[in-house]
């Protein structure tokens, strides 16, 4: 007991550590199951891809980027035989407005087949085709309680910029926490005002400003 008492600020400092330790583990082990769940709320999205770019000057060390040009794409539809499909978004803010509400909305300008590339759950409609007109827009759950003050607003209109008329055709579920997408609402890049369609009118402007996803076909392995 003597020799505890004489030494009982290391003892309370091997069970501060102790402690420390075990916390540190517990907040490194929830932070790497997050990372792990990142995106598996979509079905097969362990198959689908986002392709990054690399870019830098003459002999320097190139910087990566999950944004790369418009035209990759393209390329790969061409150069890929194993390809099975490739889908953009284009993030952009505008004023967005109904009835309900009116803010400047971050939302993304999106390839008709993404949903086909990237299969998000839907909770109303269908998104086969939901993008397949230029004024057709999806959108989350929560997006269309914010705007229409319902879970269903299949058929309702959204104004961009005070002149565009998109209509809903789809409704997804809410996203979890765990996921890279940062807005909520998709709307088709068929549109005249979509910067899908202007780079796509235009091949030679290759601006890095999109996101590119794609899948293979079954038995195409990736040499890393």
């Amino acid at each position: 007991m003597r020799f505890c008492a004489r030494r009982w600020g290391v003892y309370a400092l091997m069970v501060t550590g102790l402690g420390l330790s075990y916390c540190a583990a517990v907040i490194i082990g929830l932070y790497t199951a997050r990372e792990l769940s990142y995106d598996r709320f979509i079905p097969g999205g362990d198959q689908v891809f986002m392709i990054s770019s690399h870019f830098g000057l003459k002999d320097r060390s190139l910087v990566a980027s999950d944004v790369g040009p418009a035209g990759l794409a393209r390329w790969m539809r061409s150069d890929l035989r194993e390809l099975k499909g490739v889908a953009r978004l284009n993030p952009v803010e505008r004023p967005m407005r109904t009835d309900r509400q009116s803010v400047k909305q971050a939302f993304y300008w999106t390839d008709p087949k993404f949903f086909e590339v990237v299969p998000l759950p839907v909770a109303y409609g269908n998104l086969k085709g939901a993008l397949s007109a230029p004024d057709n827009v999806v959108l989350t759950e929560r997006m269309a309680m914010a705007y229409f003050g319902t879970r269903n607003a299949v058929g309702r209109t959204l104004l961009v910029d005070n002149y565009l008329a998109l209509k809903v055709t789809a409704v997804l579920k809410d996203f979890p926490a765990s996921t890279h997408f940062d807005r909520e609402i998709f709307a088709s890049g068929l549109s005249e005002n979509s910067l899908l369609h202007i780079v796509d009118a235009s091949p030679k402007r290759l601006w890095p400003t999109v996101y590119t996803y794609a899948t293979f076909k079954a038995g195409f392995t990736f040499n890393i």
